[in-house]
Parts: C-alpha cells; structure tokens; sequence
C-alpha cells in the first residue's frame, strides 16, 4: 500500500513537472516571438523611414510595403535570368544579357524562369513583410495565412497578366506603359488585401489573453 501510494505521488509530481515544462516552453516561444517584433521595431531602417514620414505610422506602413515590393521584385527578376541562362546559356554572351541584347528564349525557359522567380520573390516579400512592413502581424505567422499570403499573390500576378493581354496583345497600346499601370493597381490591390485579410488586428480580446499570460 506504501509503495502504491509512493508510485502515485511520483507520477504526480512527474506531470507537474511536465505541464511546468510546457508552460515554460510555450512562454519562452511567445517571449522570443515578442522580443523578434520589438528588433525589427526598433531597426535603423524601420526608424529611418518612420523618421522620414514624420512619425505617421500609417504613411511609413504604405513606404515599407513600397520598399519590400522593390527589392521582392528584384529578387524576382534575378532568379527568372538565372533560371535562363541557365537553360540556354548560349543565348546570351553573359549574364547581363539576359535582360538586355540576348537571344529570344524558348516558351519552356520562360514559363520555368517566371514561375521560379515569383516563388522566391514570393518566399522574401512574405519573410519582409512579417518582419519588417507591418506593425499588426495577425495570421501571417501561420501556415494559413502564409497559404493565403501566396494565393493573394498569385491573384497579384494574374491581374498583370490578364491586363497585359487584353491591353497589349489585344488592344495594342505600349508595353511599358501599361507595365506601369499595372504595376501600381497590383501595388494597391496587394496592399489592402494583405491588410484586411492577413495582417490585421486579431482583437482585444486575444490581446488581453495575451497580456494576461
């Protein structure tokens, strides 16, 4: 009866422990979580640009996004020419000539380098945005709403295509124009989805569970 009564009290205090262990564990996570937002929060670039604004969060959110959506672009543009020189590298007597005074490449190599540069420009514009554009992180660190953050991107780059078709192809207006065009509607369709969609405030009520923990 002693050696039952011992055992039981053992186990006792084993899952004590244990669920102090997990405790423990989920709030180092959501501290490390928090102390990642408090960095990016307090970065020479985040400063700068809220500097730069005058300290109106607002109008530095929308110049961040601008920022993240350039160097996501590039990053875009860098892999599609690598993905084409590499498929047919004698196209092009360098690098550089990818972009400018190259061959023309195959339907194939194009689809492939489009396809690869949107995905790993998707992959940083996704890692920026969460750490660096917006204050309000709502469900962008979820597999849900990295899954949504790629299907309203995907929805981005099929308005482009669509409005290249029927206003070039079709209607014969100047390629770079419309280029431009397109790229400022994508710009803003992009911004106030990801606002109210993903990254939004996910109430007060979460915010006091939050704080009471």
């Amino acid at each position: 009866m002693l050696k039952e009564n011992f055992k039981e009290s053992a186990l006792k205090r084993q899952a004590a422990d244990g669920a102090v262990a997990g405790g423990s564990l989920s709030h180092a996570k959501g501290q490390g979580a928090r102390a990642a937002e408090v960095r990016g929060k307090s970065g020479f670039l985040y400063r700068l640009v809220l500097k730069i604004c005058r300290g109106n969060k607002k109008v530095a959110e929308v110049l961040r996004f601008c920022i993240v959506g350039g160097v996501a672009t590039v990053v875009d543009f860098l892999t599609m020419g690598v993905v084409l020189y590499l498929i047919d590298p004698s196209l092009y007597p360098n690098f550089f000539n990818v972009f400018y005074g190259g061959g023309t490449p195959t339907a194939t190599a194009s689809c492939i380098g489009t396809g690869a540069g949107f995905l790993v420009g998707l992959g940083v514009n996704y890692a920026l945005s969460v750490l660096f554009v917006f204050d309000e992180k709502g469900s962008s660190r979820t597999l849900s709403g990295f899954v949504l953050f790629a299907l309203l991107s995907a929805g981005g780059l099929a308005i482009n295509v669509l409005g290249m078709y029927l206003l070039v192809d079709l209607a014969g207006l100047n390629e770079w124009v419309i280029k431009i065009v397109l790229t400022l509607v994508v710009l803003v369709y992009n911004y106030i989805t990801r606002k109210l969609i993903i990254f939004k405030n996910r109430g007060g009520a979460q915010e006091k569970s939050v704080q009471s923990k």
